[in-house]
């Protein structure tokens, strides 16, 4: 008898939280129409919107531009290109002859990386910074968390060196834009002179599970499953989003950026990145930042750790693109 009623239990209860675990994979990874309410960061919750959270998933719009090029004395320049899905839209700001390809972050865009393009400007390179798939009119509606998206960077990287004359961009990436400039180097074979990523996480179990901890709930269980079926969603294996495993394939100067306070990416895993690029990467780990661009948090800090790495590489307007 007792058997009887356990194992409907166990079935009824195995299908309950696998439901949950595709419904919160869906919403992560499917950006909705613009105008609809942003679920808040986990922190900033209420205890009956975590509730609302865990039943039914986040929601995730389709995010607009943030800020507008004339706030930061920026002029750019728009551009559609052909990316994997589709249309990819670029902007131009700048005209040195070093470029450098700006990637934003998860449900982000393009103007949200004005503050470090501003920064680069002023040193003396050309940004280009790409909406990745499902930001803007860019195509699709999905993202992958930097797994495909590496391809659309190494699109772009294609497009600056066919159009701009630059065959080898430095590329820059903050969170799941490190991730995808990584893969794009890694996987994509996208040719780069250097690369910076910022609050770039190690492997995506890792940054989901500290989601998860967020909320109040395991690190495990229900996020392995969301990443299981996320995976299976969007046509990618999740434990295979792992930039520190990107990193070690990369062999162009590398400097990893991190936040001391980040809840999302925890300097242990920032080091890990960082020590996976050996000789070729460097390490900043920033005091009182927390999971933000660091030109936007702390401008004086990104002027004594970012700067100095990247002058290097500025080139005359008169040397040979390469």
């Amino acid at each position: 008898m007792i058997r009887r009623l356990v194992i409907p239990f166990l079935v009824v209860g195995c299908v309950v939280v696998n439901g949950l675990a595709w419904q919160h994979a869906s919403s992560m990874t499917t950006l909705v129409d613009q105008g609809a309410e942003r679920t808040g960061r986990p922190e900033s919750l209420s205890t009956a919107d975590k509730i609302r959270v865990l039943l039914f998933g986040v929601t995730i719009p389709r995010p607009p531009p943030r800020y507008a090029a004339s706030e930061f004395g920026l002029r750019t320049e728009g551009y559609v290109i052909d990316g994997p899905l589709g249309p990819l839209e670029l902007l131009r700001v700048g005209t040195g002859s070093q470029v450098v390809v700006l990637v934003h972050g998860y449900a982000s865009e393009r103007t949200d990386t004005f503050p470090t393009a501003r920064r680069l400007v002023d040193l003396g390179f050309t940004v280009v910074a790409p909406n990745l798939r499902g930001a803007g009119a860019s195509e699709g509606d999905r993202t992958s968390l930097g797994w495909h998206e590496a391809e659309d960077v190494a699109a772009v990287v294609r497009w600056v060196g066919d159009t701009l004359g630059d065959r080898e961009p430095i590329l820059y990436g903050f969170s799941m834009g490190g991730a995808a400039v990584l893969g794009a180097v890694a996987r994509a074979r996208a040719p780069a002179e250097a690369v910076v990523t910022e609050c770039t996480f190690d492997r995506l179990p890792h940054t989901i599970g500290h989601r998860f901890a967020a909320m109040g709930l395991p690190r495990r269980g229900l996020s392995d499953l969301m990443l299981f079926w996320g995976g299976l969603q969007q046509g990618f294996d999740a434990w295979r989003v792992a930039p520190v495993v990107d990193a070690s394939r990369v062999t162009v100067p590398t400097l990893v950026v991190g936040g001391e306070l980040d809840r999302r990416v925890l300097p242990s895993e920032t080091r890990a990145l960082a020590g996976a690029l050996g000789e070729h990467g460097q390490l900043a780990i920033v005091e009182g930042m927390g999971h933000a661009q660091l030109a936007r948090s702390q401008p004086d800090t990104w002027d004594r750790v970012v700067a100095p790495f990247l002058r290097p590489f500025l080139r005359s307007a008169g040397s040979a693109a390469r």
